[in-house]
């Protein structure tokens, strides 16, 4: 899940119909000041039968590793592990906001104005 710390959806970034990026949108990316967190959990998406294409944990680390290679060095990339949980009934699911520490987005949000 991309989270407000970059302000787009895991939806406008993954899957085959996203265009690639022109070199003007690639140097004000390169400025961002952004993260993304993950939990990667391969065994429960095998689980339901998804294989790793489906994991956007793998566009993360790429969409990462593109930012610093420009020259970003305010992105970052969080995995977390056994944190994904939905509530009430406590199911687990890794693509669930319980694997965001609110202290550290609250604190990292405040620090961009």
């Amino acid at each position: 899940m991309i989270d407000a710390r970059i302000g787009i959806s895991a939806e406008a970034v993954e899957g085959s119909d996203v265009e690639p990026i022109g070199l003007r949108e690639q140097l004000h990316c390169a400025n961002l000041s952004g993260g993304a967190d993950s939990e990667p959990d391969v065994t429960w998406w095998l689980e339901l039968g998804v294989d790793y294409s489906g994991m956007n944990a793998f566009d993360f680390a790429a969409m990462t590793n593109e930012l610093r290679r420009m020259g970003n060095t305010k992105v970052a990339l969080i995995t977390t592990e056994n944190k994904g949980y939905r509530e009430p009934k406590r199911e687990r699911h890794p693509h669930s906001w319980s694997i965001v520490e609110p202290k550290d987005l609250v604190a990292w949000l405040q620090a961009q104005r």
